[in-house]
């Protein structure tokens, strides 16, 4: 409507609701929700009114301010006449004096952006302060934000499940905005009244609480995907020259898991090098990595560590089994916060995280360097007994090491399917078993025999070859 008897236009209301974003559903699942899916909690909401108005170019504010607080009021129920107005948020808000303190203050004042609060306040809730009263306004226009508290607004009202009874609500504000006529300053006598340059109304509005009509800012759905669901890996023991000797090879399919089972490794003997060599397929979902806007995804090796036992007997074996038996961490600090150091997979291996470049790296606990160091001296007449568990990088930060002194390979990429000159692939398995012709011809061969049968692509089907030798190195 219109009201012919004011200095305010345009007059509009909004309620909003400010979420705490680091709360979710994921431990109370609800039928929005499910083990891959979580939601921000609706509940402990902060809840505030914004009144806005634009004023004539003529109308400044006084020196105390537009607004004053103490004249702010607001109600919720079916009619006016039947609402209690007694509610003073700006009064309470602000503590003055008379007035009970506002009790969720402690709330809002976490609630809304603060970049030098440490940890900074959420910057996703817009940057409203409450009860500010203006003392200027430049573009003649007023954005007003009264606190109404923690869940004050009915929850039918944000899309949740609640008293449907209670959308007939409404919420009702009155406050009075007090300005100077600027075309009456210096006039000497513009009419009886002791201020004569003095201009205020009472606004008085209502905004009905219905389903959809809160603003809501800090609500968050995170969908999750777990790597194993759009790529798995087989790995292959041994070398083949051709297809058919690929076939008796011991081949074990689709060995990825999105969780470290805690069972026994299993136990492959080789009686050589040649025939434990490791290659190791990553077969990206092609359903997947074949939709429309996914040309640019990939997967890619980031680390690999193996472990070299060098010992008769088991009790260094035993001991490793047993560290890759412990149970991990979980990717939490706590109930709602992740974790953003690092935790470990178990207790043999921890991830390292970089949350910046959204990349983890694999690294030793400290409990298995202790048994089994990187890179230990070569045994002479020193040191007679070194460390006969030992770790070794092949790969890091898709990368592959070289160890000083070393004259084999400890990794390397079999090249795609199509690649015409493989002598990368030979010379690599020359340093492995030889420089010889044998060699050469047989890492050519059975690169070319693994990506034809895998249709390596350089993109989401790739394979690794993985040298299971040591060698010690000065």
């Amino acid at each position: 409507g219109t009201n012919d008897y004011t200095f305010l236009q345009y007059v509009n209301l909004r309620l909003v609701a400010v979420y705490d974003q680091d709360t979710d559903l994921s431990e109370s699942p609800t039928a929005d929700d499910s083990p891959r899916t979580t939601r921000t909690d609706a509940t402990d909401a902060a809840h505030y009114l914004q009144v806005t108005f634009t004023m004539g170019a003529q109308y400044i504010p006084n020196e105390s301010g537009l607004i004053p607080l103490d004249s702010v009021r607001v109600g919720q129920g079916d009619f006016l006449s039947s609402t209690d107005m007694t509610f003073h948020p700006c009064a309470q808000y602000s503590a003055l004096p008379g007035f009970d303190a506002f009790p969720d203050k402690t709330v809002f004042d976490d609630r809304f952006p603060d970049p030098s609060a440490s940890p900074p306040h959420q910057m996703c809730a817009p940057n409203a302060a409450m009860c500010v009263s203006p003392t200027s306004v430049p573009d003649q226009f007023v954005a007003f934000n009264v606190p109404l508290g923690v869940d004050w607004l009915p929850t039918a009202a944000t899309g949740e499940a609640g008293d449907m009874e209670t959308l007939s609500n409404n919420v009702f504000v009155h406050l009075v905005v007090s300005a100077k006529d600027k075309d009456q300053i210096g006039v000497s006598t513009p009419n009886n009244g002791e201020d004569p340059h003095q201009m205020k109304t009472t606004l008085s509005a209502s905004i009905p609480v219905v389903r959809g009509g809160v603003n809501i800012f800090c609500d968050q759905i995170t969908a999750k995907t777990d790597l194993q669901d759009v790529v798995n890996a087989d790995l292959i023991i041994g070398t083949a020259s051709d297809d058919a000797e690929l076939t008796r090879l011991r081949i074990l399919e689709n060995i990825a898991s999105s969780v470290l089972d805690r069972t026994d490794p299993k136990e492959i003997e080789t009686p050589s090098i040649e025939s434990g060599i490791m290659t190791l397929v990553v077969k990206g979902n092609e359903s997947y990595f074949g939709l429309g806007g996914t040309q640019g995804y990939g997967v890619q090796l980031e680390d690999a560590i193996t472990i070299h036992i060098m010992e008769p007997g088991t009790v260094k074996y035993d001991f490793v089994k047993g560290k890759l038996a412990e149970a991990g961490d979980d990717n939490y600090a706590d109930a709602s916060s992740l974790n953003y150091g690092g935790y470990d997979l178990n207790g043999a291996f921890r991830f390292e995280i970089d949350r910046s470049a959204n990349r983890a790296h694999l690294f030793p606990t400290a409990a298995l360097l202790e048994e089994c160091p990187f890179s230990p001296a070569r045994p002479d007449s020193t040191v007679a007994f070194p460390a006969t568990c030992v770790l070794r990088r092949d790969v890091q930060e898709q990368g592959f090491p070289v160890r000083v002194g070393a004259t084999s390979g400890t990794a390397t990429e079999v090249l795609a399917e199509g690649v015409a000159d493989r002598s990368s692939n030979g010379l690599f398995m020359q340093s492995v078993l030889g420089s010889s012709n044998y060699a050469k011809e047989l890492g050519e061969k059975f690169s070319q025999t693994v990506a034809d049968k895998y249709k390596l692509n350089n993109r989401y089907l790739r394979a690794w070859w993985i040298n299971p030798g040591y060698e010690w190195t000065p």
